[in-house]
């Protein structure tokens, strides 16, 4: 008799809904938090002298300025590209396969950068609400003030010794949490702890 195997997120046992607050809490205090299971990433590395190049050839397939400056961020779910230091990007997408994401991004770099699929390594947490700030403050040394890292935005840092890549997708605020797959149960532990203060619910992913 053959056996069905469930394939079970690597954050399962990190995110606590039993601590939860109810659906009809104040949305004035509570956050939400949802894990992003189709979110596709891709490390650019611009290679040497050749990041204003980079930038200027992922313009067209954006359709908005890439500026490159570190913390900035332009696009939106279906592409997102986040500079994180002066020679690096990431690129995030919900409709697209890393696959295919990999090959529009290449096709526009040329030999201006490195690709690296990455979403294998890591796994997306989404924030949302009010509060999300003060939640991620309690661990994050990003300064998150609307006027230091405003939307859309992002930067890589360190959360509880945890290297996290935080994207601020809009002033809701929405948050996406991306960390590697080894530290994802740690880091949803420590995510749902910082937010009990506030309220928080799990939504299905």
């Amino acid at each position: 008799m053959s056996e069905v195997l469930h394939v079970r997120s690597p954050i399962a046992a990190g995110l606590m809904p039993d601590r939860s607050i109810a659906s009809g809490a104040d949305p004035d205090t509570a956050v939400a938090i949802r894990e992003v299971t189709d979110c596709a990433l891709v490390q650019i590395v611009a290679r040497k002298g050749q990041a204003a190049a980079l930038c200027r050839r992922l313009e067209p397939v954006l359709g908005a300025t890439v500026s490159g400056k570190p913390l900035t961020a332009a696009g939106d779910r279906a592409l997102t590209l986040c500079a994180t230091g002066p020679l690096e990007l990431w690129a995030l997408s919900e409709t697209q396969s890393e696959a295919a994401l990999l090959g529009i991004l290449g096709d526009a770099a040329k030999e201006a950068a490195y690709l690296y699929g990455q979403s294998h390594g890591r796994v997306v947490l989404r924030l949302s609400g009010a509060r999300a700030p003060d939640v991620l403050a309690k661990g994050c040394p990003l300064d998150l003030h609307p006027s230091a890292f405003p939307a859309p935005g992002a930067g890589h840092t360190s959360i509880e010794k945890m290297p996290v890549l935080v994207v601020k997708r809009d002033d809701g605020p929405t948050f996406d949490l991306a960390v590697g797959r080894s530290y994802a149960r740690s880091f949803a532990h420590w995510l749902c702890e910082a937010a009990r203060e506030f309220g928080y619910r799990v939504e299905p992913a």
